[in-house]
């Protein structure tokens, strides 16, 4: 009997083994079968294996304008830039004075034709008209757009809307027919800037590309302190302007050039400024007219003044009157400036 048992046990020892090591046999087979598995799938592009991702650097978004120009005007406080290559100039209609910035494209440039209406480019008009409601000169001049001679075409004028710039309401409209213009009427201390902006192209993509240009010197508008400092003129040439005036007035300066480069140009133009107050201006009293020099492509004194001084200039003998707008011109009485 003990024989039979020590057997016994012997023989499920014998087999307990066996199946242990046939267990490690098909774990190694199915191991090896999977690795091969997943090398083909691997090769053949159905597992991709994910890199490690860098950490993103976001760049600060350069500022188009940076080394745009800065207009200036600190009689009716306000400011704006506009690309170097632009040329700006003097722009008037009737009594109302403003200014305008060109840029006519290549191929218009080339073909020599610059004197006539803007084919290809960019153009912005400014005029300061005194007194006026924004959006009802905005809703009348839009109107007069419409009017066209019969057998003209009909431009294609948009719905006045309001837009804001530089947290002010303003009043802009579109045209589109013989040539485009974006025209933005601006409220400014009772005044109205219209500020008028010209586009055009030889194909679709021209014409879109000059009219972001117009929208992005809009953009950068910003009203002022009226005492802005730049390259040519210095803060103390400014005098303090208190009281609301409506009559825009320039005066001609003979002898200060055109623009200002260095000490002794701001040193003549305080001199001819001094001639001008004591000449012209003695009658007045300084809280009734403010006194800015003029340097955009013409050296004059931009002056406001009340109604009150109108009628003291205009028995002026250096004064020519023009009903309620008077230009004051500097004749041989002033000295010379050394």
């Amino acid at each position: 009997m003990r024989l039979y048992i020590i057997d016994a046990t012997i023989t499920l020892v014998n087999k307990s083994t066996k199946g242990t090591i046939h267990f490690l046999l098909l774990l190694t087979i199915a191991f090896i079968a999977f690795a091969g598995i997943g090398y083909w799938a691997y090769k053949n592009g159905q597992i991709k294996l994910t890199p490690t991702q860098e950490p993103t650097v976001v760049s600060p978004t350069p500022d188009p304008t940076a080394d745009w120009e800065t207009y200036d005007n600190p009689l009716y406080k306000y400011s704006f830039k506009y690309p170097v290559d632009m040329t700006l100039t003097d722009y008037n209609e009737g009594n109302f004075r403003g200014i305008q910035l060109t840029l006519i494209g290549p191929t218009q440039k080339a073909s020599g034709r610059t004197q006539t209406s803007l084919a290809e480019g960019a153009m912005i008009k400014t005029l300061l008209i005194p007194a006026l409601d924004a959006q009802e000169e905005a809703e009348s001049t839009r109107h007069k757009e419409l009017n066209v001679p019969e057998g003209d075409a009909s431009p294609d004028v948009s719905q006045t809307k309001e837009i804001v710039i530089d947290g002010e309401v303003a009043y802009q409209y579109t045209a589109k027919g013989m040539g485009n213009v974006k025209v933005t009427y601006i409220p400014i201390d009772g005044n109205t800037l219209r500020f008028a902006g010209y586009y055009d192209g030889f194909d679709g993509k021209q014409i879109r590309k000059y009219e972001e240009l117009v929208d992005q010197i809009l953009s950068t508008f910003k009203f002022t302190d009226g005492n802005q400092s730049n390259d040519k003129v210095e803060p103390e040439v400014y005098e303090a302007f208190k009281s609301k005036q409506r009559v825009s007035v320039l005066v001609d300066l003979k002898n200060t050039p055109l623009e200002l480069k260095n000490t002794k140009d701001l040193d003549s133009l305080k001199k001819e400024v001094s001639l001008v107050q004591d000449n012209v201006l003695s009658g007045l009293d300084p809280s009734e007219y403010s006194i800015t020099y003029k340097y955009e492509g013409l050296s004059v004194l931009a002056l406001q003044i009340t109604e009150s001084a109108l009628e003291k200039l205009n028995s002026n003998p250096l004064v020519e009157g023009v009903g309620t707008s008077i230009k004051l011109k500097v004749d041989d009485n002033f000295e010379p400036i050394e």
